[in-house]
């Protein structure tokens, strides 16, 4: 059987078509929440809103972090 040449887009569009067919409108879905790349730079675009947090403090965040963590808590109160 002869392949044709497809573009890029077609590819995508027609994968996209066959996870559907396979999947459904659910599982396509849950596909792309799953495989799809972000567009961004999470490292650099984090020292935009947080550039005040190093290395340290961020150590010392996790560690106070862990330690409340393994303090005993109260138990809930049941709902009425």
């Amino acid at each position: 059987m002869a392949r044709k040449f497809l573009a890029n887009e077609e590819i995508r569009r027609e994968g996209l078509q066959a996870v559907r067919d396979r999947l459904g409108a659910e599982g396509l879905v849950r596909f792309l929440q799953e495989f799809e790349r972000g567009h961004s730079n999470y490292t650099k675009d984090r020292y935009q809103w947080r550039p005040e947090i190093g290395l340290e403090e961020t150590v010392v965040n996790i560690e106070a972090f862990v330690a409340e963590r393994k303090k005993p808590r109260r138990p809930r109160a049941k709902a009425a």
